[in-house]
């Protein structure tokens, strides 16, 4: 869930900003990316939040 956006940034060369804020319990991330010999393959990385002790601990 977000729970907030803004965009911001200064004038000049410096690139624009984003900012997201997000409210959740579990996250994943999957990145494919097709290898030399022409084969998807992917990457999975994730967290879990919902531990009920404050910490964070990655999969």
């Amino acid at each position: 869930l977000v729970t907030s956006y803004q965009t911001g940034g200064s004038a000049g060369d410096a690139p624009p900003v984003e900012e997201l804020t997000l409210n959740f319990e579990e996250a994943e991330t999957i990145y494919r990316h097709k290898a030399a010999t022409g084969e998807v393959q992917e990457t999975r990385s994730g967290v879990n939040v919902c531990l009920g002790d404050g910490s964070v601990r990655f999969k």
